[in-house]
């Protein structure tokens, strides 16, 4: 004792274990960019070991928050991580910063300084689109739909997630549109109606084709013998033909082309073939002042040169006639 200066020999003694700190020297972390909405992937390279840490770390700028504590269990000297989505809701630069690094065997500690910078990215609005209309003779693809552009991509369905090819032909349907920002984020998706019109060919009335060429009939006419839903264009042939316009003679024998066209200019590629026929007239002549002249002058003097009975040729088609001349005699018989 140190007041009375005794002493007593002892054989005391005392096993204590000093434990390392967890080394920091190397730690480094990393983090990804991401969209809002996702957690963000994190991850820690530089332990010296595989022993379990318990970290700490603290966001700040546009996600700031308490410091969180982690369990991790490093592999091959790194670890990932995930920040939970509710975490980092804001658009913005947010920064990382690891706190601490504990032993959780042994409870000791080591402040750690290294941080990380990412980014939390906006979400595009969904874009604006309107219902689109193609005609069938247009095949119309995937890259012809609006809006156009790389930022822009098509899909089959409201949830799939591979996009379409853009040289998928259109079908009447819904198509769904997202926009993509530069930063790889996509929009929620825009549906848009499709409308693919084919047309089919107008369709002739029963005995439409029969008209009395007395009666001067037209391809108006014709017009009025077809029953469509849509405009009827008239040609004089199948293919690449010349267009008709309504007040052209239709004749005999002669077959017309009609195609329906629409609003959208779109064109039935189908065509109704109609051979028309011009001998379909009244039984009485009169009815069409039929008349059959009397005499005539053959001289050259151009008064009377040439004889013809108009419409003949409609009223009577199995015709013959004979001329005599002023003496009786047989000039000629024919048709």
């Amino acid at each position: 004792y140190p007041d009375t200066g005794c002493q007593a020999d002892a054989a005391f003694a005392w096993n204590f274990t000093v434990n390392a700190l967890p080394d920091v020297t190397n730690l480094v972390v990393t983090a990804g960019d991401v969209c809002v909405g996702s957690s963000v992937p994190v991850t820690l390279t530089g332990f010296s070991n595989a022993n379990p840490v318990r970290i700490s770390y603290q966001l700040s700028g546009a996600n700031a928050g308490a410091i969180q504590e982690l369990l991790l269990a490093p592999s091959a000297g790194s670890v990932q991580f995930t920040l939970p989505a509710g975490q980092v809701a804001n658009v913005g630069e947010t920064l990382l910063t690891l706190v601490k690094v504990v032993n959780p065997q042994t409870g000791c500690e080591s402040p750690a300084s290294a941080s990380a910078t990412f980014h939390i990215n906006a979400i595009p609005a969904a874009p604006l689109a309107n219902a689109q209309i193609f005609c069938v003779e247009e095949q119309a693809t995937v890259s012809t739909l609006q809006p156009s552009g790389s930022n822009y991509v098509w899909y089959a369905t409201a949830d799939a997630v591979t996009a379409l090819d853009s040289g998928t032909l259109l079908a009447t349907g819904s198509y769904f549109v997202s926009e993509a920002s530069n930063a790889g984020c996509f929009s929620p998706k825009t549906a848009v109606a499709v409308n693919i019109i084919a047309l089919q060919p107008p369709t002739l009335n029963a005995d439409g084709q029969f008209f009395c060429g007395a009666d001067n009939p037209t391809v108006g006419d014709l017009n009025n013998r077809v029953s469509a839903t849509e405009t009827v264009q008239w040609f004089d042939a199948a293919q690449n033909g010349q267009l008709l316009p309504a007040d052209q003679l239709l004749t005999e024998g002669t077959t017309y082309y009609g195609v329906q066209q629409s609003t959208q200019g779109c064109v039935s590629q189908e065509v109704l073939p109609v051979t028309v026929s011009l001998t379909r007239c009244d039984s009485d002549p009169s009815v069409y002042d039929f008349f059959i002249p009397d005499g005539f002058s053959p001289n050259n003097d151009s008064v009377n040169d040439t004889f013809r009975i108009l419409d003949i040729e409609f009223l009577f088609p199995d015709y013959t006639y004979e001329i005599y001349n002023r003496y009786g005699n047989l000039l000629f018989r024919g048709n």
